[in-house]
């Protein structure tokens, strides 16, 4: 019985790692695209959020957005695409 549980256990463990590892290895995300879509949407966002209280600070994650979405780095394209997404939100827009 025993023998049986422990069989159990390793093969939901190696499973798991497998799920894992699968998860991880997904398509690469295109940030330079994603990061034009994001600046397409804040433009639209800033426009008819000019009253918002938190536009302030949403302008200010949108240029840093702007500058890091013009890198030739994937990592900072990601970065920029997360600092949009951030910008987008704090004006209670759900970024697509």
């Amino acid at each position: 019985m025993n023998r049986i549980l422990v069989g159990s256990a390793l093969a939901v463990a190696l499973f798991g790692a497998t799920s894992a590892y699968a998860a991880t290895s997904a398509t690469p995300v295109d940030y330079a695209a994603r990061c034009t879509s994001l600046a397409g949407q804040w433009k639209t966002a800033e426009s008819t959020n000019a009253t918002n209280a938190n536009l302030g600070k949403a302008k200010a994650d949108a240029t840093k957005a702007e500058r890091l979405c013009k890198s030739k780095k994937s990592s900072d394209q990601k970065k920029g695409a997360g600092d949009y997404d951030a910008a987008l939100k704090l004006l209670g827009v759900t970024p697509t």
